[in-house]
């Protein structure tokens, strides 16, 4: 059974959300799955494939997920890897989070590290709620109202994701297909 980790960072717990259902769907599709945060000192080289994922704070991945990746590009060159992204900055503006996801990853695997090809990308709309947030931080949002408050997490795409990327997995891995028809 091929062991596969879904690692991630988070700012107030809606990306350990999105991991902990990947993690789900890619276990029902047959692989012994491990979610893990991204500054738990995960050795990768246990794994035969990642999923990571982070959310986008001021155009960029918490750093726990990018140092994760950034300092593995050799091991994550050699295994199937997914990346997800998740933001609320496109529930305001269609398009934003996808092209905040991809500016950042050009600017942090330019130079001396390239940055492993993703076998799937995921751009995710996440929860906020402003009670998560420090007093004086949650005054000044309320007065400006930059960032929706709810849940938009749309799970039935993440779901659909999460099974497509366990495909992509089971294709580069060169397993047998019926394991997620079990």
């Amino acid at each position: 059974m091929a062991r596969v980790l879904v690692t991630y960072a988070t700012m107030f717990g809606s990306t350990t959300e999105i991991a902990e259902r990947i993690g789900e769907r890619l276990t029902v599709a047959g692989f012994d799955v491990d979610v893990l945060h991204a500054n738990e000192g995960i050795d990768l080289r246990k794994y035969d494939a990642v999923v990571a994922g982070s959310p986008m704070y001021g155009n960029k991945w918490l750093s726990d997920a990018a140092l994760l990746l950034y300092a593995n590009t050799e091991t994550l060159s050699n295994i199937p890897l997914a990346i997800f992204s998740v933001g609320m900055i496109g529930t305001k503006h269609e398009g934003a989070l996808g092209q905040q996801h991809r500016n950042f990853f050009n600017t942090i695997f330019n130079g001396s590290h390239s940055m492993p090809e993703a076998v799937n990308v995921g751009i995710f709309h996440g929860a906020f709620y402003r009670s998560n947030l420090a007093l004086c931080v949650r005054i000044t949002d309320w007065i400006l109202r930059p960032t929706p408050v709810g849940d938009y997490r749309d799970w039935e795409t993440i779901e659909e994701w999460a099974d497509d990327t366990a495909h992509k997995f089971i294709d580069a891995l060169g397993m047998d297909q019926s394991l997620d028809e079990e």
